[in-house]
């Protein structure tokens, strides 16, 4: 399965373990299980701006996209 980034970060979201509040995503209750958020540094225009980012454990996106 081939989707665009924009359409895979809507699956978390279809699925409620990820939440759209004012064009930022975040974890759901019920997503926290499932996810961790990583502190990291953004490496282009923006060089040294810290930024969070989600990172989800594999057997959860591979059963949103149907693998698993």
């Amino acid at each position: 399965m081939c989707l665009s980034q924009q359409k895979f970060n809507h699956l978390p979201a279809g699925h409620g373990v990820q939440e759209d509040c004012d064009g930022q995503w975040s974890l759901a209750e019920a997503g926290k299980v499932f996810a961790v958020l990583l502190q990291t540094q953004i490496q282009s225009q923006q060089a040294g701006m810290e930024v969070l980012q989600l990172k989800w454990e594999e057997c959860v996106m591979a059963q949103l996209v149907g693998l698993g």
